[in-house]
């Protein structure tokens, strides 16, 4: 086979070569690691093509049709075919002509360099595949380094230190994760990052944390306490929904108000303090909560009249009188307390 291609390339030099047709059928769709040198590795997303085509080879008035029937690898963006075994095709315009250089079977895959489709990995990139990330599928974006989606055997999780985002969802209802420990390089947590970890006890969140989003613990339904840092911008809509066990609440400096079902059957919930800078208590925000007692500041101005829907063990409202507090605790029929 490789003396018939060493012909081809002879006559490649001396004859033109005419594509009369060309067959191609995709396959599924395949990521793929390519070597340029010897040393470099380059990567991207591929589509795996049976293609057939015929060539013409003319030298002088000689002709010679030859078919070749191979697997290929075709990228997205149409423009390049490359061969796994003998030559590398290039589409141009539409048009495809004979490739500018041939492939043997034991010579690093090259790519062509108009393309840039097929780029160097970077550091990152070349850093997932290290084994402590064998638990998780990661993905890097820029110089994010980002957990996707947590897939190890649970217990305690030790959250790799280049990793600097936990996707929305990346730990749903990973119903075998006991403790996780986030290191001090992660800035985001996102939407329902944890939701659903039922057997959750514990959970650290580091100051270098800036943004948590919304519904991050629903349902962690173990879960006592957790310290989130004063400073994290946390999205509280949903946010501790259904933790049975947690003890204390939480609050952050950004927060004004006390969002949609914030903690929505907390039922482990007795004392709440609520901060001065909160000004409103939004819908099921304590709803099937079993909350004894709450304080509320005078900075608090009105709520749903939800919010503390079926608290039926909440007998007292302290606060300042006159305040808005003096006027649930008269509204919902229970006592209040004078606070100066």
């Amino acid at each position: 086979m490789k003396k018939i291609i060493t012909s081809v390339i002879i006559l490649v030099l001396i004859a033109s070569i005419t594509v009369f047709a060309l067959n191609a059928f995709p396959q599924p769709e395949a990521d793929k690691k390519f070597t340029k040198n010897g040393d470099v590795d380059y990567s991207g997303s591929i589509e795996l093509v049976d293609a057939m085509m015929m060539f013409r080879f003319t030298a002088g008035k000689d002709t010679f049709d030859t078919f070749t029937v191979k697997v290929g690898d075709l990228d997205k963006s149409g423009k390049i075919e490359l061969s796994d075994t003998m030559k590398v095709f290039r589409c141009v315009a539409g048009k495809e002509k004979l490739p500018i250089f041939p492939l043997f079977d034991d010579q690093p895959m090259e790519y062509d360099p108009e393309t840039e489709y097929f780029t160097p990995k970077t550091e990152q990139e070349k850093l997932i595949e290290e084994p402590q990330f064998k638990d998780f599928e990661m993905q890097v974006r820029g110089s994010e380094v980002v957990v996707i989606e947590y897939k190890g055997n649970g217990g305690q999780v030790v959250i790799p230190n280049e990793v600097t985002r936990i996707e929305a969802m990346a730990f749903y209802y990973k119903t075998n994760v006991e403790k996780i420990i986030i290191p001090d390089t992660v800035t985001h947590i996102g939407s329902q990052a944890f939701a659903g970890c039922l057997n959750l006890i514990s959970i650290n969140i580091p100051a270098s944390v800036t943004t948590i989003d919304m519904r991050a613990f629903n349902c962690c339904t173990k879960l006592e306490n957790i310290d989130i840092p004063s400073t994290v911008d946390l999205r509280a809509w949903d946010a501790f929904s259904g933790c049975y066990a947690l003890k204390n609440p939480v609050f952050t400096n950004n927060i004004t108000n006390i969002e949609y079902r914030m903690y929505y059957y907390c039922t482990a919930l007795s004392s709440v303090v609520v901060p001065t800078g909160i000004t409103y208590i939004d819908k099921e925000a304590f709803a099937y909560s079993s909350i004894t007692e709450i304080t509320i500041p005078s900075s608090v101005t009105g709520s749903d009249s939800t919010a503390f829907k079926e608290c039926k063990s909440l007998a007292l409202i302290k606060g300042v009188k006159g305040s808005y507090a003096e006027t649930l605790a008269t509204s919902l029929g229970i006592a209040f307390e004078e606070v100066k």
